[in-house]
């Protein structure tokens, strides 16, 4: 009972172990553009959309959702 005693004396603080913390380096993509997260809404037909077509190319939602986006930014190469 005295060791359980002795292992609580420093509180809640002395429960925890320190982790050393480690910063992380952002992901890049292949052409070294510092990946960011973005949260947004998109409508439910697109995203199911996504999932279909990421489905059947066996690739992630996102990568599906870059090649989207990618295609998008060609079409519109003139408003940037």
């Amino acid at each position: 009972m005295e060791k359980k005693k002795k292992n609580f004396t420093g509180g809640i603080e002395g429960l925890i172990n320190p982790q050393p913390v480690q910063k992380e380096e952002s992901p890049t993509v292949n052409n070294d553009q510092k990946i960011v997260r973005a949260n947004f809404l998109m409508k439910a037909g697109y995203h199911k959309k996504l999932k279909i077509i990421a489905a059947k190319e066996s690739v992630d939602l996102k990568e599906a959702l870059a090649e989207a986006l990618d295609d998008f930014f060609v079409k519109k190469a003139d408003l940037l």
